[in-house]
């Protein structure tokens, strides 16, 4: 078979298109009821990788398609400088021979060039050769992540209005508002600051670093959600007499795939928990998507399944289990080990 390499950014057409084939046809082995995402939007997606993240594929061509990918990702921020995520896919026919472990032997030497120690992987339940192939390297099952996915025309109306009429306390404390597209440059360095409180979310065992976002890299991510068509609302919950910031939920949406929304974030700051001002954005973000974007049908989101605080709003909701996720890590004596073994 035929191997060949490139980071996205600086592929050839050619690539990308036999690329894109390819991810078609994993992502229908995963989740088989949704309808196949167009080549161009794959394409614009991967042209646009923003500048602090390196992305490379690797891939193997039978008679000119692709039937087998490495792809090695890596973020060029502070933090996480020794972490890389690694993931294999392999085409159902042609499992079993040895692929997935050719490409893993390709990757290697740039995963010790990039200084990269701690590798990690995601495996859904749809494709059981993942978490097989993952259990094979000696690598640890450390984060347990469901997609779960809320069926709009199913939703509790009651319960909806109740979150959206808070007491009398609570809406003479607080203010909801609403941005979409791109962040007012006033408010670009609260945000920045707001972004922190995700860092506050469960990983449960893996060896993971807080996240910490300049004003100009959100903006780069800001671009390439533009710059590949997708669309962003962000509801925030403000404290009126400070005028400070003290939660916010997110959407994401794209015209290619008009039926679902993705959930996105949802945080408030620790000190203006326990006032019900998540159960607040959530509902208002879901009444304002109701009303403006009638031709969604769900909305999905991934939750770690020890977030016990947002698994408990979104149940309320109505959100049930769509596709369980496992995040794998290892490190890369045990993946040197795998293939010295392999030989």
């Amino acid at each position: 078979m035929h191997l060949t390499s490139f980071r996205f950014g600086h592929a050839s057409e050619a690539d990308y298109h036999a690329l894109a084939l390819f991810e078609q046809q994993i992502r229908h082995e995963r989740t088989p009821d949704d309808p196949p995402m167009t080549t161009a939007f794959l394409v614009n997606v991967w042209q646009s990788i923003p500048d602090f993240v390196d992305y490379r594929v690797w891939a193997l061509c039978d008679a000119g398609q692709i039937v087998a990918t490495g792809m090695l990702h890596m973020l060029l921020l502070d933090t996480n400088r020794n972490l890389a995520d690694l993931n294999l896919a392999v085409l159902a026919g042609y499992r079993g021979r040895g692929l997935a472990r050719r490409l893993l032997r390709e990757m290697l030497p740039v995963v010790i060039e990039s200084e990269r120690t701690v590798i990690v992987g995601t495996t859904t339940q749809a494709v059981a050769a993942g978490e097989h192939f993952a259990q094979k390297l000696g690598a640890e099952a450390r984060l347990k992540t469901q997609i779960n996915q809320l069926v709009l025309a199913e939703i509790d109306e009651q319960l909806l209005q109740q979150w959206l009429q808070p007491n009398q306390q609570l809406s003479e404390r607080f203010e909801l508002g609403m941005w979409q597209g791109r962040y007012p440059e006033a408010e670009l360095a609260a945000i920045v600051a707001l972004y922190e409180v995700m860092n506050q979310q469960p990983y449960d065992d893996l060896d993971y670093e807080p996240l910490h976002f300049t004003a100009e890299q959100l903006r780069e991510l800001e671009q390439t959600q533009l710059a590949n068509g997708m669309q962003r609302w962000t509801c925030y919950v403000r404290e009126r007499a400070t005028n400070a910031l003290a939660g916010y939920t997110e959407i994401f949406w794209h015209r290619e795939r008009p039926h679902v929304v993705q959930q996105g974030d949802t945080g408030v700051f620790e000190h203006y928990r326990n006032y019900g001002l998540g159960r607040w954005l959530k509902a208002a973000m879901l009444d304002y998507m109701r009303r403006e974007l009638p031709m969604v049908q769900f909305v999905r989101t991934t939750n770690a399944n020890s977030n016990a605080p947002m698994l408990k709003i979104n149940q309320a909701l109505g959100f049930k289990p769509y596709l369980s996720q496992t995040m794998w890590q290892g490190s890369l004596a045990q993946i040197q080990h795998y293939l010295d073994q392999a030989e």
